[in-house]
């Protein structure tokens, strides 16, 4: 089901299954790059839009894990919702049945907020390392410019992380966003140019799945962990 939220002249359209804000515009025109579906090599792909990624950002070394872990592929239940703000919730599954993810996203009128909440309610800890993946719509010029630095796309290929101090300021062709982060100080930097967009994405510990746990990853039982990601314009 897809839910719409305004405020001003300033839209979202959230999908509740995976969670995944699909859109982002205003009178303007595109914030984020609409969610397409692509095909490449005979393989589905999707792409656009924002997206949480839960319970990790990236691959799993363990291989019990999807990339980007299992939020945006399973149905979110609707716990509230006004004309510009919604609040989905989703309760986990396999190995995670004991984490419950609330994600409230809140679009004003120059700008959109996202916060995510991550509770274990089972009985022993969880590890997380959770980060939103928003891709921004460029102009057909393809360019970029990221905290005063032209982006080279065809480097972006594979990630690139940055740990900034403060809010990110992304540039495109008609925009100038500032983003910003609770919690989530390494971004992640990576286009694979499929369409005119770019991901800068706030993240936990980076691609943290791929290595030995840290202790700051653990959700213990009763206990949960906020994260928030702001955009504005």
């Amino acid at each position: 089901m897809d839910i719409e939220i305004y405020s001003g002249d300033t839209k979202a359209i959230v999908s509740t299954q995976g969670a995944w804000i699909t859109n982002v515009s205003n009178l303007d025109g595109d914030i984020l790059f609409p969610k397409r579906r692509f095909v490449v090599d005979g393989k589905e792909k999707y792409r656009g839009g924002c997206h949480v990624c839960v319970p990790q950002f990236g691959p799993d070394a363990s291989g019990n894990l999807a990339q980007h872990g299992f939020a945006r592929d399973v149905m979110w239940e609707v716990f509230e919702q006004t004309t510009d703000s919604l609040t989905l919730v989703l309760k986990g599954e396999g190995d995670y049945v004991g984490l419950e993810a609330e994600l409230a996203v809140t679009v004003l009128e120059n700008g959109l907020s996202q916060q995510l909440t991550l509770r274990n309610i089972g009985n022993s800890a969880l590890r997380v390392s959770p980060a939103f993946h928003p891709y921004f719509a460029l102009g057909s010029d393809r360019e970029a410019v990221l905290n005063g630095e032209a982006l080279e796309l065809n480097e972006l290929k594979e990630a690139v992380f940055k740990s900034p101090h403060g809010a990110m300021q992304l540039r495109t062709n008609n925009r100038v966003l500032s983003l910003a982060s609770d919690g989530l100080p390494t971004w992640a930097v990576w286009t694979d140019s499929l369409a005119p967009y770019v991901c800068v994405e706030p993240t936990e510990d980076g691609f943290a799945f791929a290595s030995e746990p840290l202790a700051d990853q653990q959700i213990n039982r009763g206990e949960e962990r906020s994260f928030g990601f702001y955009i504005t314009w």
